[in-house]
């Protein structure tokens, strides 16, 4: 959503090219989501791949080179589009170790900088980190937020046995992060990923190949939302509509 060369791209499906992209709320970029899936996921592959590309180039994102990755795209809901995805790092210790820790500390943060810190990352994080408790965190009659929020603070950044009950409570990630009490809503991100991709993002690390394996079981069976398919299946009948038209118009009829 926060996107203006999507938003852009929407404003002409929807035949309003001269509007501003920055001037329309989140309402309205959410509605024109819903009415051009396909503009949608078009746009996000093709960020997507760039993203790609650039972390498969760039040591210094992740901490070393990318050996291997997984991914699925999910859509939500109302039709937005998001990544699931695993990274394998050539060469990366193990984050129980000494420098497993500084790396994890080198590439994930919760901080909240202050805008005399670093003014450009404070507003990424305050747009795009910060969590904010929603009807979908109380969905399991649990009481809590089935997210973990507000997390505890922790002056370390440290490993959790899998075996544990603080594992459980933290909701099935290995890793505490180094935090101060005033960043508790803060969700987990890449500051590097975060100034290039300019959206929400929960990076974490995964211990073992049990738990890497149960990752990507878990998305790979997951079912997508009966709503999305509806959703696809009229864009496909709008584009068979536009079947003698050009295929740019075709594209933004769907």
């Amino acid at each position: 959503l926060n996107w203006l060369d999507m938003r852009r791209a929407l404003l002409i499906a929807d035949g309003r090219p001269d509007i501003d992209p920055s001037s329309i709320d989140i309402n309205e970029a959410q509605r024109l989501i819903e009415l051009y899936p396909a503009i949608v996921s078009r746009h996000f592959m093709r960020r997507f791949d760039a993203f790609m590309k650039y972390i498969k180039n760039n040591n210094e994102v992740l901490g070393g080179k990318v050996k291997d990755y997984w991914w699925r795209i999910e859509f939500q809901n109302r039709g937005s589009p998001h990544v699931h995805m695993v990274v394998w790092i050539e060469n990366a210790p193990l984050f129980e170790t000494e420098d497993g820790i500084k790396l994890i500390d080198k590439v994930i943060s919760c901080y909240l900088p202050s805008e005399q810190e670093d003014a450009e990352l404070n507003d990424l994080v305050k747009r795009n980190q910060i969590h904010r408790h929603k009807n979908t965190c109380y969905k399991n009659d649990t009481g809590s937020c089935r997210f973990g929020y507000p997390r505890d603070p922790s002056e370390q950044t440290r490993i959790i046995s899998t075996t544990s009950d603080e594992f459980v409570r933290n909701c099935g990630k290995i890793c505490v992060l180094k935090r101060r009490s005033e960043d508790k809503f803060v969700n987990n991100y890449c500051p590097m990923i975060l100034a290039l991709w300019d959206g929400n993002m929960d990076i974490q690390p995964c211990g073992t190949n049990e738990a890497i394996a149960h990752y990507v079981a878990k998305y790979i069976s997951k079912s997508e939302p009966t709503n999305v398919d509806s959703g696809i299946a009229q864009a496909i009948g709008n584009i068979q509509q536009e079947a003698d038209s050009p295929i740019r118009q075709q594209l933004f009829k769907a």
